[in-house]
């Protein structure tokens, strides 16, 4: 792939950084595997497109792309509840919506990308890493279920076959099983 437009190149991370959890000063990811920070797109993108300075978008934590896998990761390390779970739609939509503005230029960083729902549903992903110990509750029995059948917790399941290909919750230790089986270059 080419040289990346300035923006992208300047919110290319690891992994592990985009997983890092201030509060608790913890990773959620060690993995190496470059990304791209949505998070600091979503600010880059409300400052030079929209012309704004506040944080009025949320975001995913991480773009990934390469020749046979394109993602979103939203790392959280925190209970699930309600207000979680609106968050995490919320997150779902403003980081759509930015990913198919051509203006944030995407399809410099994804091969034959088309912003679009259609495209996106084809061909994306969507992971919510979430911390397994501080989400163990009465719903336990139902979300190791959802787990054994590959269906999405918290009501995430709507959006796959809508705007993503595939929609996963994993614990951390499920992510990083993911990625070493479906991830070629990964450290």
């Amino acid at each position: 792939m080419n040289e990346l437009p300035e923006h992208l190149e300047n919110i290319k991370r690891t992994l592990k950084e985009t997983s890092y959890d201030k509060t608790n000063r913890v990773f959620m990811s060690e993995k190496t595997l470059k990304v791209l920070d949505f998070d600091k797109l979503t600010k880059w993108y409300l400052h030079h497109i929209i012309g704004r300075k506040d944080d009025t978008l949320s975001s995913n934590d991480a773009f990934y792309s390469d020749e046979e896998k394109t993602f979103f990761v939203e790392f959280k390390n925190c209970c699930i509840d309600r207000k979680t779970q609106r968050q995490l739609k919320s997150k779902i939509y403003d980081s759509f919506v930015i990913m198919c503005d051509p203006q944030t230029q995407i399809s410099e960083y994804v091969s034959g990308f088309s912003g679009n729902a259609s495209y996106s549903r084809k061909n994306i992903d969507y992971i919510l890493v979430y911390n397994g110990t501080k989400n163990t509750s009465k719903s336990s029995i139902r979300e190791h279920a959802n787990n054994k059948a590959q269906i999405a917790n918290w009501g995430l399941d709507y959006f796959e076959g809508y705007l993503f290909r595939h929609v996963y919750t994993y614990t951390k230790e499920q992510f990083e099983k993911w990625l070493s089986k479906n991830i070629k270059r990964i450290d």
